[in-house]
């Protein structure tokens, strides 16, 4: 079944709420959530739709001497990764070429003017040291991020960090209890695992790792891990996402227009309920095992999809 199509006339399409075979009594099994809105006047989300949750936002840390960077704002086009930009002129309104991630000239950043492009936008300030022909800085873009705390001893530095469904959005803090241990909490103060220096760490929904600096830690020091907020808005699940689409977290109920860039508030099976598999709406192109994982998690939601309800 197609997860968005166009009407054809004389050919039925979904109806609402066939895919449901029992719910939970009154409106336990269900929410009001907002789905995206696709701005396409030719297709359009049909009931039965498996949906994921923006749950994780993307945010940018800037690096580099001797200029400063305000406020990063990200826009449509964001990749994550490290964009890189490389001065090839010198002094207060000085000139870098910035590379996006995967290496590609998005265009020149002047000290001083406003820049936007490869959805990035944001202003470099000359802090008064000048920069030099060859100077580098870089704008790291991702779902979580990672810094020291301000008054450590120790300067290690930490892995990519992916995050899992389970993790919130906020800061993660974590203290040395020594060189090569620390204790750790959640951004609701939660107690997490203990984590090890040199170690993969997985707790929180967090997953990444921490190596030794050339200066170690000490009782303690601190650093943490952001992750950033998402939007909260529901749209098809997508197994390329990185956002928290990703994950199955409900089926859309009635059919939906989204011709429209407007967010419409829909009503989607969240929880409790026996659906049929066969009427359930997945990705084009979505692979028997994506689909098998995707089904695995709606069941850990309680909503169990069944092959031989009729």
């Amino acid at each position: 079944m197609s997860l968005v199509n166009t009407p054809v006339a004389g050919t039925e399409q979904p109806r609402a709420g066939d895919f449901i075979s029992s719910e939970a009594q009154g409106w336990r099994s269900r929410d009001q959530v907002t789905l995206l809105g696709l701005n396409d006047s030719s297709t359009h989300y049909v009931a039965g739709t498996v949906l994921g949750q923006a749950t994780i936002g993307l945010s940018a840390v800037y690096s580099g001497s001797p200029d400063t960077c305000g406020t990063i704002t990200l826009s449509a086009g964001v990749k994550e990764g490290v964009y890189r930009g490389t001065y090839v002129t010198a002094g207060a309104t000085a000139k870098a070429i910035l590379e996006g991630p995967d290496g590609v000239e998005i265009g020149t950043v002047t000290v001083g003017t406003a820049f936007s492009g490869g959805g990035l936008a944001f202003t470099l300030t000359d802090a008064g040291g000048h920069a030099a022909i060859g100077d580098v800085f870089t704008i790291t873009v991702g779902s979580a991020t990672f810094a020291n705390g301000g008054s450590d001893t120790g300067n290690g530095t930490c892995s990519a960090i992916t995050v899992d469904p389970t993790a919130i959005s906020g800061a993660y803090t974590f203290t040395a209890t020594d060189a090569t241990h620390f204790t750790g909490v959640d951004p609701n103060g939660k107690a997490l695992s203990n984590l090890t220096v040199g170690s993969a760490y997985a707790d929180g929904g967090l997953h990444f790792t921490i190596t030794a600096g050339g200066t170690a830690y000490v009782a303690g020091d601190t650093f943490t891990v952001t992750v950033a907020a998402g939007s909260g808005i529901y749209t098809a699940v997508s197994a390329t996402a990185a956002d928290g689409t990703q994950y199955a977290a409900g089926i859309l109920v009635f059919p939906q227009d989204v011709s429209t860039s407007t967010n419409p508030k829909v009503a989607i099976v969240a929880r409790a309920a026996e659906v049929k598999s066969d009427l359930l709406a997945w990705p084009s192109g979505a692979t028997a095992d994506q689909i098998l994982t995707w089904k695995a998690q709606l069941k850990a939601l309680g909503i169990i999809s069944r092959g031989d309800l009729v």
